[in-house]
């Protein structure tokens, strides 16, 4: 009884000893650390202008679209016809 504890406590203590140093730095990192893919910049990008004559014909024409497809009493077409309105005050 006392061999078979003795080689379970060999057996426990070779298992847990360390690794040598080469073996480890061999071995290549699965997970790099992440990097962003576009440079930060500190100003923000310069958004297109939209003139409010092609706005308001873009906001007519989608709203024509979804009072067709969906009807008068679907949110989004009443969503786009509260754009709509807005761009005529």
């Amino acid at each position: 009884m006392k061999q078979i504890l003795l080689i379970c406590a060999a057996m426990v203590v070779l298992s847990c000893a360390k690794k040598e140093p080469e073996q480890e730095a061999n071995v290549p990192d699965v997970n790099p650390p992440a990097q962003p893919l576009v440079k930060e910049t500190k100003q923000s990008p310069a958004k297109p202008k939209v003139e409010p004559i092609k706005a308001k014909e873009y906001w007519e024409k989608a709203y024509a679209i979804r009072l067709k497809k969906l009807g008068p009493n679907h949110p989004d077409t009443k969503d786009t016809k509260a754009e709509l309105d807005a761009l005529k005050e």
